[in-house]
């Protein structure tokens, strides 16, 4: 994964809402107070959103957490691929078709009058229909804040070619899951999912 971020709400007294960033090998480390309830939501490029409800007032131990996403799966037949961006305020009705080149990869040229160029592309999951999502070309992602990213290209060219490589996205086929060493965990997770 190219990106990921994790949102931990903590079920208090009030609810705490804590933004999580993995490091590089996708680890992160998250400290709470005695809690009622843990709600984690795993977000990562490329990959659907995870959300995992841990009761845990009757925890009060560290434990560890091993996340599986679920990939984002390419629809069978990809023929209407969109681009939508910084360029068009993200607005779905006026997305830029983009076109198949004899390659198999798709482009849209994209006018350009930033150092920064962010875009999503729209038909790519077979998931969700509309669901705008990370292209494969980019200088870095951005959190969509909604579980999904956006591409940015730095490029102060008047036109962007705006690449989508499908054979970029062909992921193993797997189910999201969530594994623990911690016994009272596994037991936990085995009951509820």
């Amino acid at each position: 994964m190219q990106a990921a971020d994790i949102e931990a709400y903590v079920f208090n007294s009030g609810i705490d809402t804590l933004k999580i960033e993995p490091d590089a090998n996708g680890k992160f480390d998250l400290v709470f107070d005695h809690a009622e309830k843990v709600v984690l939501n795993f977000y990562g490029s490329d990959h659907m959103s995870y959300t995992l409800p841990l009761y845990t007032k009757w925890l009060n131990e560290s434990f560890d957490l091993k996340i599986n996403l679920k990939a984002y799966s390419l629809p069978a037949d990809l023929r209407d691929l969109r681009v939508l961006g910084s360029f068009n305020d993200y607005d779905y009705h006026s997305a830029i078709p983009m076109t198949l080149r004899p390659d198999g990869k798709y482009e849209a040229l994209i006018q350009n009058n930033t150092d920064t160029i962010q875009y999503q592309i729209i038909g790519i999951t077979s998931e969700e229909v509309g669901r705008s999502i990370n292209g494969t070309a980019h200088d870095f992602l951005i959190f969509d804040g909604e579980g999904d990213y956006i591409s940015a290209i730095v490029s102060s060219e008047k036109e962007v070619k705006i690449i989508f490589d499908p054979a970029k996205r062909k992921y193993h086929e797997s189910n999201p899951s969530a594994t623990s060493s911690a016994k009272r965990i596994t037991n936990y997770l085995e009951k509820h999912f």
